[in-house]
């Protein structure tokens, strides 16, 4: 159960969050391309939410960087919600999004990133829309908001399907290099 205090802090850093995407489209009149995690409960930063985040960043920067991507600005930061990064890009939001989905949907801890785009009126680009299924629940496959609605899992099982993905990915026989970003437009 996430107390009342922690619940106000996360819901603040989101709001934060949302200013300073706004700040950055003002000044940089770029594609907002956000990285947060999907980790649900109150706990946003364990060990495995932290390494899997540092490889959402390296997926993302490589794919960005194959693509010939032009960055104008680059931020990460840690928040009660977690870790969290944002690029700037001058990239149309819609060919954006379907990379992210890429990335999403292929890579095998593509489930725990959450990358979301922003249209030109700051407003999500959401998956359905832009070619992408619905996300599936980490435990039993269904639609993850419906788990996630009813708790239909507890929040241990949850952390401990994440904590078990994410050393399978990190085990010797997956390595880092396991997922390799296709550089087709």
């Amino acid at each position: 159960m996430v107390s009342t205090e922690k619940a106000l802090k996360i819901l603040k850093a989101r709001e934060n969050r949302a200013k300073k995407y706004k700040q950055l489209h003002e000044i940089y009149q770029g594609t907002i391309l956000a990285l947060t995690m999907n980790i649900p409960g109150a706990h946003k930063k364990t060990r495995s939410a932290l390494r899997a985040f540092d490889e959402g960043l390296r997926s993302m920067n490589k794919l960005l960087s194959s693509r010939r991507v032009n960055v104008l600005k680059h931020d990460t930061s840690m928040t009660d919600d977690g870790p969290e990064a944002c690029w700037v890009i001058d990239t149309p939001p819609i060919s954006l999004k379907a990379w992210a989905i890429e990335v999403e949907e292929n890579h095998p801890l593509g489930r725990l990133f959450d990358f979301d785009v922003l249209n030109e009126s700051l407003r999500p680009i959401h998956r359905e829309s832009s070619g992408g299924s619905l996300r599936r629940c980490f435990i039993c496959d269904e639609p993850a908001h419906m788990c996630a609605r009813s708790q239909k899992h507890d929040y241990r099982e949850l952390h401990r399907k994440i904590d078990e993905m994410v050393d399978t990915y990190y085990s010797v026989d997956t390595k880092v290099s396991s997922w390799e970003v296709t550089t087709h437009a």
